[in-house]
């Protein structure tokens, strides 16, 4: 597979979960009000619950594999990025809409794109992790403040003020500029929920778009659908499925490689008396035929978690692996 599609493929992690990554906010621990158990006309209303000067943390987990196939020959790239991430609540506004901040903690990255060469490692906690060219604008953005965002009870991105959100990715980083990415479902960070309240079975869309590269500097406009539905709702905890597929057809390579790991699929946990997500996982699985002439594929795997914790320790000082290997 030559490492053109290879490149691209890899690349194209960072953005597959880039729009999804940030898990909701914790809150107030308040009981939810839940109608009577077996009632099959129960509604429930999924809203977050924001609050003055919480500051909570989530533990994030990815897992990439890819495997290509060129000229009877077989390559395999992998990697892992774990990051533990922190959001604070700056204020909360009259209509329930809270200012957030985001920021990422910590972040280590390990690639290995195979063919006997070395793999490529990043840890933001590690001496000399300042030195590593390919990830300087990780490391300069750990710590500090990446986003700063309003954000309505539903989840939705009601303003945002213009700072660099760097992504991280396995072979260095993605920065998205926030300007002017209001009301772009594809820039909301929490999930967003129906303003009205639901019944179990009940689905709901989010729509989006995204760019990708057809040659040189020509860009295509791919529409993307997200589908939830709640799956079923236990004491205060709402399960929530989703799945994304591609919209626009694709007959490109160059374009099917960028996509590969666009349509996924997953489940999410909802606390509704704290008003906030508990925890999410995200798979992909998708092959991609011919897409460097006959007799070539390429094929990939994805999975990440991401969990609330209480805990300040790193996901490496943890004694059980929670992600997939």
């Amino acid at each position: 597979m030559p490492h053109k599609f290879l490149s691209l493929a890899c690349l194209s992690v960072c953005a597959v979960f880039g729009a999804i990554a940030w898990a909701p906010l914790a809150a107030e621990n308040t009981p939810a009000t839940k109608p009577p158990a077996g009632d099959p006309n129960a509604t429930y209303k999924l809203v977050y619950k924001f609050q003055k000067g919480d500051v909570v943390r989530y533990e994030t987990t990815q897992n990439v594999k890819f495997v290509s196939q060129f000229q009877g020959n077989e390559e395999v790239a992998t990697n892992k990025t774990e990051t533990q991430k922190v959001y604070r609540i700056l204020g909360v506004n009259e209509d329930g809409s809270a200012d957030i901040e985001l920021v990422i903690e910590w972040v280590r990255m390990k690639a290995d794109f195979g063919a006997g060469g070395v793999p490529v490692q990043f840890d933001s906690k590690a001496p000399g992790a300042n030195t590593q060219a390919k990830f300087a604008d990780v490391y300069k953005n750990v710590g500090k403040p990446q986003a700063q965002l309003q954000c309505a009870p539903s989840g939705k991105v009601l303003k945002v003020k213009e700072l660099s959100l760097v992504t991280p990715a396995a072979a260095g980083s993605q920065s998205i500029k926030l300007k002017d990415v209001a009301g772009r479902d594809d820039f909301n960070f929490l999930t967003v929920f129906p303003e009205e309240p639901i019944k179990v079975g009940k689905t709901w869309i989010e729509k989006s778009e995204i760019k990708v590269t057809v040659e040189d500097k020509l860009k295509e406009t791919i529409q993307l659908q997200r589908k939830y539905t709640l799956d079923s709702v236990q004491g205060n905890i709402a399960t929530v499925s989703f799945k994304t597929s591609v919209l626009t057809p694709v007959k490109n390579p160059t374009i099917a490689i960028q996509l590969i790991q666009r349509e996924t699929s997953g489940k999410l946990q909802f606390d509704m008396a704290r008003g906030a997500m508990i925890t999410r996982n995200v798979d992909s699985n998708k092959s991609v035929i011919n897409p460097a002439g006959n007799n070539t594929a390429m094929h990939s795997t994805s999975y990440l978690l991401e969990q609330m914790v209480t805990s300040t320790a790193a996901i490496s000082d943890l004694p059980t692996e929670r992600a997939k290997k």
